[in-house]
């Protein structure tokens, strides 16, 4: 094979990568202790711990083998860099992130790309980036969950049909919830729950219409527009939070992990618990200072509406 370790382009293409994958290397192989990206990225325990530490083991390989005079470790590279970022277009995805968030692992897709077809030809880089695709996206499949399962439902036909036979009957299913799965961070311990009803998802998706609704001139909607252009955020969660740190705990954070994942049982996801009730109340707050620390007489309860039961009248 005619090696093109000389081509400028080529020199030029593998210098980005290797200078932003050495960067990006520290930024994984910390990741367990700072949780920067998983901060950065929303990830709410998407990805399992381990995996960050050893995607950056292996970009900083990467970046050493980048430069190698051998050009079947340089393909390899090419083809780890395709994999890895193609995955991370993937991951954005599943999240429900903006598309333009996997713009920047498209980047390095397209550089892996050049590199290879620079190397070798198109059609061989076209073929061998569509494997890495099918590579990442089963990869994708395996690794990554969402934390609240429930926004791969909106999608489900049965799951909207049902939504929509609820809408038709005038009421509502009881609001059902599971335990999902349970997270320690720097600042706190939560239980993550699956609306499995669909009825908090709807509540906030009506919300967010309502307040959208450039008809409603009434001066609360006005008041929420101005929060909502201000930053307000509506939660696309729900959990319920164990312990909360007052700042990080001190000592081995890989070890505080391990330790509260065996007081879990092993397990980061229990086994599924089912809860049901029905609503009698539903109370809108304006979470002005964390967490959920609001005073009646402060404003931070903008409405309290009082469920009543059909039946009995009450």
């Amino acid at each position: 094979m005619t090696t093109t370790t000389d081509n400028p382009i080529d020199f030029a293409l593998r210098t980005v990568e290797s200078t932003a994958f050495a960067i990006h290397s520290v930024l994984g192989i910390t990741e367990p202790f700072t949780g920067c990206l998983r901060v950065a990225f929303s990830d709410k325990g998407a990805l399992p711990v381990w995996v960050w530490p050893v995607a950056g083991l292996l970009l900083a390989g990467v970046a050493v083998a980048n430069f190698s005079g051998n050009d079947a470790s340089v393909l390899a590279a090419q083809a780890y860099i395709a994999f890895f970022h193609l995955g991370g277009v993937l991951y954005h995805r599943k999240l429900r992130h903006h598309p333009a968030v996997g713009c920047a692992p498209a980047v390095f897709v397209v550089l892996a790309f050049i590199v290879a077809a620079l190397r070798t030809n198109l059609w061989i880089a076209a073929l061998g980036t569509v494997g890495c695709g099918g590579v990442a996206a089963v990869f994708v499949w395996l690794l990554v969950r969402t934390p609240d399962n429930d926004v791969e439902d909106e999608d489900d036909p049965q799951h909207q049909q049902q939504q929509q036979q609820q809408q038709v009957d005038g009421k509502a299913a009881p609001l059902s919830l599971q335990l999902h799965s349970c997270q320690l961070g720097a600042k706190a311990a939560i239980l993550l729950w699956k609306d499995s009803s669909g009825q908090v998802r709807r509540l906030r998706s009506l919300l967010r219409q309502e307040i959208e609704d450039d008809n409603n001139i009434s001066e609360e909607n006005r008041t929420a527009q101005q929060l909502l252009a201000q930053g307000l955020h509506i939660p696309d969660i729900l959990h319920t939070t164990v312990l909360r740190f007052s700042r990080t705990p001190p000592g081995d954070g890989a070890q505080i992990q391990a330790n509260f994942q065996r007081a879990l049982g092993g397990q980061q996801s229990p086994p599924m618990v089912q809860l049901q009730w029905d609503i009698d109340s539903i109370t809108l707050v304006c979470e002005r200072r964390p967490y959920m620390h609001h005073v009646d007489d402060e404003g931070d309860v903008l409405v309290r509406e009082e469920m009543t039961n059909e039946a009995d009248g009450t």
